[in-house]
């Protein structure tokens, strides 16, 4: 029976002796699980770097005038003297619409003119020599009016048989066929004046400000590696639109109006004002865009979030106008799904650009 004692006093010994090791052990074993379950960020600090304020930016050339042409007539197409490739003066005939009933009216209104001016020019006669009354004289001036309307119209119907260019240029494309019947307002051509090629882009509103009219733009082409076309900004507009950008035009030059062509993608390369240094982070470290960014910075293995005045970018950077220091730990990676006051752990830790 003692034996019996002792012996569940010592099973009662050994568990308690494993219970206040285990209570010993617990709060470092939770301490590592709630480490393990921290989410992992990298970070890196600003640094500054020198910038130019040169930058490019990519658009389509477009030729210096486009118009579509359109028919001011209705009827069937009896002729079609342009092909598509032709080079047009202005009033070069494209098209031509039947034009039988039109000339047969306009013979009639300038016969019926003719003789209305005849009749309006004896009855002044006639009233000089006192043999009619005003009445009759102011009749037949009025009746002299009212037919040279209706020829002035006849004329220009007549005219409108003949569909012709506005501009000089190629024609690009051609919308109706020989034998169509047509409307007024329908489209018939479109010519293209190569003579003078152009880039319109939209500056952001940092860049316009530092761009001038006048000033020289290197154009790039990738069908032609290499090679550096002139360009000019021909205009800035003096009006950003909803997203602060302004438009530019910028007019290509020399050997481009030759090379190139209207709907080619090209590289404008704008010029800066001078060197300078400028606080710098990856670009990948912005949450959300660069019209409304923000940063989680790590602080005391929280997240914290930073809403960053932006400058240009200058390749993988951004520029930071104001919201960030040196000694800030930007996240880099693993920001998308952080939160305000998160606690974090970082695995990584990066420097700035450069810190001379």
């Amino acid at each position: 029976m003692r034996k019996t004692s002792k012996g569940k006093l010592a099973t009662a010994c050994a568990a308690c002796v494993i219970v206040i090791v285990a209570t010993a052990c617990s709060p470092e074993k939770s301490k590592e699980k709630k480490a393990l379950d921290l989410p992992s960020v990298s970070v890196t600090r600003p640094g500054y770097r020198e910038v130019s304020d040169a930058f490019s930016i990519i658009g389509s050339i477009q030729a210096a005038s486009e118009v579509t042409v359109l028919s001011e007539t209705s009827g069937k197409i009896v002729g079609m003297p342009a092909k598509i490739g032709a080079v047009v003066a202005p009033d070069s005939p494209l098209v031509a619409v039947d034009k039988d009933l039109r000339e047969a009216t306009f013979i009639a209104a300038q016969a019926a003119y003719k003789k209305a001016a005849k009749d309006a020019e004896r009855a002044a006669s006639l009233h000089d020599d006192k043999l009619i009354s005003d009445a009759d004289i102011e009749q037949m001036r009025l009746g002299e009016a009212s037919a040279r309307s209706q020829y002035l119209v006849a004329k220009k119907e007549l005219e409108n048989t003949t569909i012709r260019s506005a501009i000089e240029g190629t024609i690009a494309d051609t919308y109706v066929s020989l034998g169509e019947q047509i409307g007024q307002g329908s489209r018939i051509a479109l010519v293209v004046d190569t003579s003078r090629l152009k880039v319109r882009v939209l500056l952001p509103e940092r860049s316009a400000v530092a761009q001038r009219k006048g000033d020289a733009v290197a154009v790039e082409s990738e069908l032609f590696p290499g090679v550096s076309f002139e360009g000019r900004i021909e205009s800035i507009s003096v009006r950003g639109d909803e997203t602060h950008s302004f438009p530019t035009e910028v007019t290509l030059l020399g050997k481009a109006a030759a090379e190139l062509r209207a709907g080619m993608s090209v590289r404008l390369a704008f010029g800066g004002r001078g060197e300078r240094k400028a606080l710098v982070i990856p670009r990948v470290a912005i949450v959300g865009s660069l019209r409304d960014p923000d940063v989680f910075v790590v602080s005391a293995g929280a997240a914290q979030k930073r809403r960053l005045v932006i400058g240009s970018e200058y390749g993988t950077d951004v520029e930071v106008r104001s919201g960030l220091s040196e000694q800030d730990a930007v996240v880099t990676s693993g920001q998308t799904l952080l939160a305000e006051g998160q606690a974090v752990k970082v695995v990584e830790t990066g420097v700035g650009n450069d810190h001379n």
